[in-house]
């Protein structure tokens, strides 16, 4: 009777020492090693997004845009007017299954072995609030694709505006494509969303 006391109380103090009844922290999704970090602050955001468009990391770069159930204002994507006039039925409705096919369908035109090159340049933050902010920069985007019929090169100058959601991570709702100068072609981002959406 004893020894059956001793083992019971023991098992209690295993228990208790276990904490078997608490809810813990959740963690961290493992992201294989990629550069992907906790969006803590708009700026992360910006490095998550350019690391996982340069890494061709289909996970990591969804993980970067406004979720419409973690945030209320979900995810826009407005495309240069020229291109919107060229494919106004692929830009009606976009959303994030279309960055998600586009994107697929760009990195799968590219050799394994070969990586897209997103470049910001003239960037800066022209507002931060508590809950937003909105980050503005020239890019320069190389894809490199084993297709001769689409360019390999986009240029224009992006903007996006980072909201915080109510878990306090931050992520892009909005983004807003225009070309460079009134005189420059029409090879922008949006123009690489729409040939890669077909």
């Amino acid at each position: 009777m004893r020894e059956q006391f001793i083992i019971l109380f023991i098992f209690a103090l295993i228990i208790q020492s276990c904490d078997f009844l608490t809810t813990r922290t959740p963690e961290i999704p493992d992201t294989g090693g990629s550069s992907f970090n906790v969006p803590l602050e708009p700026e992360t955001v910006i490095n998550n997004f350019k690391s996982a468009v340069n890494e061709k990391n289909m996970q990591n770069y969804l993980q970067c845009f406004s979720d419409s159930n973690r945030n209320k204002t979900g995810f826009y994507f407005i495309p240069t007017a020229e291109v919107m006039a060229i494919y106004p039925s692929i830009f009606q409705n976009w959303s994030i299954e279309n960055e998600k096919r586009y994107f697929s369908s760009m990195i799968n035109t590219m050799a394994n072995e070969v990586y897209p090159e997103l470049t910001f340049f003239a960037n800066s933050f022209h507002s931060k609030l508590p809950d937003s902010a909105v980050f503005i920069s020239d890019y320069h985007l190389k894809i490199r694709t084993k297709s001769n019929s689409v360019p390999d090169e986009y240029k224009g100058r992006i903007q996006l505006t980072i909201t915080i959601d109510k878990s306090g991570l931050w992520s892009i709702s909005r983004w807003i494509d225009s070309k460079l100068h009134a005189d420059s072609i029409n090879s922008t981002w949006s123009l690489a969303k729409a040939l890669f959406s077909n």
